[in-house]
């Protein structure tokens, strides 16, 4: 399982580490390290730096249908939201 697919599958799942631990192989002390490394990166969007939720995530939202990646917040209400909502 690739870095992204791992991010993916947290993002989209809310799975625990324990339970993404046995799913991807990797340990959690690994999980943590690959889940952190994407801190501060872009937007696919907007290309604006994806800042933190409230909860601690970094990594911001999958950004599909519309792109492949991460996408900020703002771009995941105002665009990818009303796009999944609208394709459901």
């Amino acid at each position: 399982m690739t870095d992204q697919q791992i991010i993916d599958l947290f993002d989209s799942t809310n799975c625990t580490l324990a339970e993404l631990s046995a799913r991807s192989g990797h340990s959690v002390a690994q999980l943590k390290a690959i889940l952190n490394a994407g801190m501060n990166a872009d937007c696919v969007i907007c290309a604006e730096t994806i800042q933190p939720q409230a909860n601690g995530w970094t990594h911001g939202h999958n950004a599909a249908p519309l792109y492949e990646g991460q996408c900020c917040n703002d771009c995941w209400v105002q665009y990818v939201l009303p796009e999944r909502l609208h394709a459901g």
